[in-house]
């Protein structure tokens, strides 16, 4: 387990200001009640990114708030009912999620900001349980730890795309990126369902849920494509083999119309160059003209 503030912004996470009374940053007067914990983002890579705590639901956004200097500024409140509890994101530059949406621990929902009553740049996060208006302490809430989380397998399924883990210690990251942040682990010899694929960074990424992808080099997984997909393909490449072969007909066909084109154009050339001036007309009329069977005439 991991306490739920550190997976709002992924370690490492600075704490600005706890939970609890404190000295006011806006106006200076202390004995100011804090309900909740500003965070700042000491990980580089993340540009900022605010990411949901635990898996849940979207109860509300506010996101007009870009000028606001009063308030919490552009907000989301996202209920883990599992868990019992609601977690509240505040001061955010840009919200990434609506309400009713449902979300994944480890999901990107907005980026950290200074929106609203705020000095400076940070996430503001808070946490009430359900059904209750009282601000907790976040400090006592945990989660499961994504570097923990063992991603469970399945049966093995012809109808669907699939794949065998035949590493160790393989882990699942949160984008197809070595630098994406881990969001658990895949079992040796074990089948997962697989939704989508792509190639970054020398290595062939599979996805096996919602933001949780892992790489392969060629040695760590065995890809089974679904029986599905391998007859569309037989059949397409059958199907491209008859356009190819009804492609080639048709072209030795004009081929040979050509060729038939050329030789009597060259009889007709050399049957006109061969003809001798018989008559000539000294202005036009009309001439009757008498053939013998089988006889030709040239009208130029």
């Amino acid at each position: 387990m991991i306490e739920a503030y550190k997976i709002a912004l992924m370690q490492p996470v600075g704490i600005t200001s706890n939970f609890g009374t404190r000295t006011d940053p806006k106006t200076g007067k202390s004995g100011a009640t804090h309900y909740g914990m500003d965070l700042i983002s000491n990980n580089k890579n993340n540009k900022k990114e605010v990411y949901a705590v635990a898996d849940g639901v979207v109860l509300s956004t506010v996101t007009n708030q870009s000028k606001a200097t009063t308030g919490y500024g552009n907000t989301i409140w996202i209920r883990h009912k599992n868990l019992g509890w609601s977690s509240f994101y505040a001061h955010l530059a840009s919200v990434k999620v609506k309400k009713g949406d449902t979300v994944k621990q480890g999901q990107v929902i907005g980026i950290e900001g200074s929106t609203g009553k705020s000095t400076g740049i940070h996430l503001h996060f808070g946490i009430q349980y359900i059904g209750s208006s009282t601000w907790q302490n976040p400090k006592n809430f945990k989660v499961n730890n994504p570097n923990d989380i063992i991603i469970q397998p399945v049966e093995r399924d012809e109808n669907k795309n699939q794949l065998k883990v035949l590493t160790n210690n393989l882990r699942v990251r949160r984008e197809a990126s070595t630098k994406s942040d881990i969001r658990g682990f895949v079992q040796q010899n074990k089948i997962y369902n697989y939704y989508n694929v792509k190639n970054s960074e020398g290595y062939t990424w599979y996805q096996i849920d919602d933001i949780q992808w892992i790489a392969n080099n060629g040695k760590w997984l065995e890809v089974y494509p679904k029986k599905e997909d391998e007859k569309m393909i037989e059949e397409l490449n059958k199907q491209i083999e008859n356009y190819k072969n009804q492609i080639e007909e048709k072209n030795n066909i004009i081929v040979e119309k050509d060729k038939t084109i050329n030789e009597l154009n060259e009889k007709i050339k050399n049957n006109i160059d061969s003809l001798k001036l018989v008559y000539e007309c000294t202005k036009n009329g009309i001439y009757k003209i008498y053939l013998k069977e089988k006889e030709i005439i040239y009208i130029k």
